[in-house]
C-alpha cells in the first residue's frame, strides 16, 4: 500500500482504469474535489471516474472523444424516447378496451433498459453513482420477471393478433376468389344461355325446315291422289302420276328415317353389324344411284382408283353405303357447273392401323371455315339460306358422322368458299393384311356392280308360298293394303283388328302359319296379346308390325314375344321375304 500511495494520482487512474471499472480501496486515491459529491452512491469517493481512461498522452482528458461519446449516446436516448413517445400515444389512443396492457409492460422495460445503459453510460463519466445503478437495475428486474412471468398471456395475445391478421388476409382472398368465381360463373351462364339461344333458333329453324321438307311431299302425294281419284284425269297420265305419288312417298320416308337415325345414334342404341363385303362395289352402288340425278343437271360424276384396294373388308355395308349415298348426293345437290368425284384408297393412321378412305370431291358452292364448324351439329347446316335453295332437313351429315365414328373412322371435310368441297369418309376395314389388293377398272367395276345386282335381284324375287296368316290390324287401309300383298304372294290371310280378337282367332283355329301383330290396337294392343299367346304356350311364330320405330321399340316386340320386327309403311318386297322366311322355317314342306 505504501507503494501505491507514492505513484501519483494521473499514472495511477491511467494504469487502473483501462482494466477495470471496479472501485478501488485506499485512502490516498480520493480526491479533494470529489467531497462535494453524494457519499453514499459514490462509495465514498472510491469509485474511479470512467473519463480518467479517455486521456491523452499527456494525462489529460481526450475531450473530443469523450465529447463525441456523448453525442453519440444521446443521440440513442433522443431515439428511444422518440419510439417509446410513440409507443404510449399509439397506447393511449386506442379505446380503453381495446388496449393491450402487455405491449405497455413491454414498453416500460424499454425504458428501463435505455435508462440503465445508455444514460448511466454518460453518468458515469463524471458522476460515480454505480449504486444508483444497481437500484435502477432492480426496477428493471422487477419490470421484466413481472413481463416474463406473463410471457405466455402474452404470447397468446401476440398470436390472436397474428391469427386475425391472417384471418382478416384469408377473408379477403376468399371474398377476391368469390368474386372471380361469381364473375367465371356468370360468364359461364350467359355462354350457356347464349348456346340455349343459339340452340333454341336452330332447333326453331329446323322445325319450320323440317315442316316444309314434309309438306313438300305430302303436298305431291295428297295433290296426285285427287287427280287419281278424279275420272276425266287422263289415262295416260296415271302411271306418271302414280310414279310421282311413289317418288315423294320415298323422300318422306327418307326425312323420317333420317329423324330415327339421328335418334338412335343420340340414345347410343345404334345397332351395327361387320361383315365380308366388297368396297368397290358399295361405292359403285352408291354412285349408280346418283348417275341420274347427276345427269339431270347435266354434271359429270365418276368414280376413280388410282391405288389398290382390297378385295374384301369387314364393315357395315348398309351403313357405308348410306354414308357414301348421302354426301354423293350433298355432292350433285351443291354442284351447279363441273361435276363430282369419287375416289377410294389405303390410309395408314398413327396408330398403324389401315383405314379406307374414300372421298368425294365437287365443284359446287363450297363452303367458309365458319360454316364447315356448324356443318356436323344437329338440327342446323352450313348456311340456312342453303336450305331455301337446295333444300334439305340438316340432318344428313350429323348422322353420316356419328355412323363413321361408330365405324372405327370419321369425316374431314375441306373446302374453299365458291370453288367447291372434298369429303374425306374413312372406316375400319377389318385385318386387311392378306386379303388381295387390285386396281379395279371399268370392266371390274361393272361386273362388281353387275354381280350385286344379281344378288340383291335374286333375294326379291320369291314366287308365289302356300301358308296361313293371321293379320291383326286395326286400320281398314293397312288390312286391305297388306293382305292384298299377301294374297298376291300366294298366302290364307284371316284379318281381326284388335288383340283380343287375335287371341279368340289363335284359341279357335290352331293352324295359322304366321301371325302378323300390330302392336297398337283398341281393347288389346299387340304388346299384351303377344304376350298372353306366349304365356299360354304358343309356339308359332309373330311378327310385329308397327309404326313405331324409334330406338328401343324392337327389344320391347322381342321381349313380349315377337319372333320378328317389321315397321311402317312396308315394303311389298320385305314382307313377302319375312312371311315365306318364317312360313318356310315351321313348314318345310310347302312349295316356294
Amino acid at each position: 500500500m505504501q507503494e501505491l500511495q507514492q505513484v501519483q494520482p494521473e499514472t495511477l487512474s491511467a494504469h487502473l482504469c483501462c482494466v477495470s471499472d471496479l472501485a478501488i480501496s485506499g485512502p490516498g486515491v480520493q480526491a479533494a474535489s470529489w467531497q462535494s459529491q453524494f457519499d453514499y452512491f459514490t462509495n465514498f469517493g472510491k469509485y474511479i471516474p470512467r473519463a480518467h481512461c479517455l486521456q491523452n498522452q499527456a494525462g489529460e482528458p481526450d475531450w473530443p472523444w469523450i465529447i463525441g461519446l456523448i453525442v453519440l449516446t444521446l443521440g440513442v436516448i433522443v431515439g428511444y424516447l422518440r419510439i417509446v413517445g410513440f409507443w404510449f400515444s399509439s397506447h393511449y389512443a386506442i379505446p380503453k378496451q381495446d388496449r393491450n396492457q402487455k405491449l405497455m409492460d413491454l414498453a416500460q422495460i424499454f425504458i428501463w433498459c435505455a435508462i440503465c445503459g445508455y444514460a448511466f453510460s454518460i453518468v458515469s463519466f463524471f458522476w460515480p453513482g454505480y449504486r444508483l445503478l444497481a437500484a435502477c437495475l432492480v426496477v428493471l428486474n422487477i419490470f421484466t420477471w413481472k413481463f416474463i412471468s406473463s410471457i405466455n398471456a402474452f404470447s397468446v395475445s401476440v398470436n390472436a393478433k397474428a391469427l386475425e391478421r391472417k384471418l382478416e388476409v384469408t377473408l379477403q382472398n376468399q371474398n377476391e376468389e368469390l368474386q372471380r368465381l361469381v364473375k367465371e360463373r356468370t360468364a359461364e351462364l350467359e355462354t350457356a344461355r347464349a348456346a340455349a339461344d343459339l340452340a333454341s333458333r336452330s332447333k326453331s329453324e329446323f322445325l319450320a325446315n323440317m315442316s316444309h321438307e314434309i309438306r313438300t311431299p305430302m303436298a305431291a302425294i295428297v295433290g296426285y291422289a285427287d287427280l287419281l281419284a278424279d275420272e276425266s284425269y287422263p289415262a295416260f297420265e296415271r302411271a306418271s302420276a302414280i310414279e310421282t305419288v311413289r317418288k315423294n312417298a320415298d323422300h318422306l320416308l327418307s326425312i323420317i328415317n333420317d329423324i330415327l337415325d339421328l335418334s338412335k345414334v343420340e340414345s347410343g342404341r345404334l345397332e351395327l353389324e361387320r361383315v365380308v363385303c366388297d368396297p368397290v362395289a358399295i361405292i359403285s352402288e352408291a354412285t349408280n344411284l346418283l348417275a341420274e340425278r347427276a345427269r339431270g343437271k347435266n354434271i359429270s360424276l365418276s368414280a376413280r382408283f388410282a391405288e389398290p384396294l382390297p378385295q374384301r373388308i369387314q364393315t357395315d355395308p348398309t351403313r357405308l353405303r348410306q354414308i357414301l349415298i348421302n354426301i354423293l348426293g350433298n355432292a350433285v345437290k351443291f354442284t351447279e357447273l363441273g361435276g363430282v368425284t369419287i375416289s377410294a384408297r389405303m390410309e395408314r393412321v398413327h396408330d398403324g392401323r389401315e383405314l379406307l378412305a374414300i372421298s368425294v370431291t365437287d365443284t359446287g358452292v363450297g363452303m367458309t371455315t365458319e360454316q364447315i364448324g356448324r356443318l356436323f351439329r344437329p338440327f342446323t347446316q352450313a348456311d340456312t339460306s342453303i336450305t331455301r335453295r337446295f333444300g334439305g332437313t340438316g340432318l344428313g351429315l350429323t348422322i353420316c358422322k356419328r355412323f363413321a365414328q361408330a365405324l372405327g373412322g370419321d369425316i374431314a371435310v375441306s373446302s374453299v368458299a365458291k370453288r367447291g368441297s372434298t369429303f374425306t369418309v374413312t372406316v375400319d376395314p377389318g385385318d386387311v393384311a392378306n386379303v388381295p389388293r387390285s386396281i379395279p377398272g371399268n370392266a371390274t367395276l361393272v361386273q362388281r356392280v353387275a354381280s350385286q345386282h344379281r344378288v340383291s335381284t335374286s333375294n326379291t324375287r320369291l314366287g308365289s308360298v302356300r301358308g296361313r296368316v293371321l293379320l291383326a290390324e286395326d286400320g281398314p287401309d293397312n288390312q286391305r293394303l297388306i293382305a292384298h300383298h299377301l294374297r298376291r304372294a300366294g298366302m290364307e290371310v284371316r284379318v281381326v283388328d284388335n288383340g283380343r280378337a287375335a287371341v279368340d282367332a289363335v284359341h279357335e283355329d290352331g293352324s295359322f302359319d304366321l301371325v302378323l301383330m300390330d302392336m297398337s290396337m283398341p281393347l288389346m294392343d299387340g304388346y299384351t296379346a303377344t304376350s298372353l299367346l306366349r304365356s299360354e304356350g304358343y309356339a308359332g311364330a309373330i311378327v310385329a308390325l308397327t309404326a313405331h320405330a324409334m330406338s328401343g321399340d324392337r327389344e320391347r316386340c322381342l321381349r313380349a314375344g315377337c319372333t320378328d320386327y317389321l315397321t311402317k309403311p312396308v315394303d311389298p318386297a320385305v314382307l313377302r321375304q319375312t312371311c315365306t322366311r318364317h312360313i318356310g322355317e315351321l313348314s318345310p314342306n310347302l312349295d316356294a
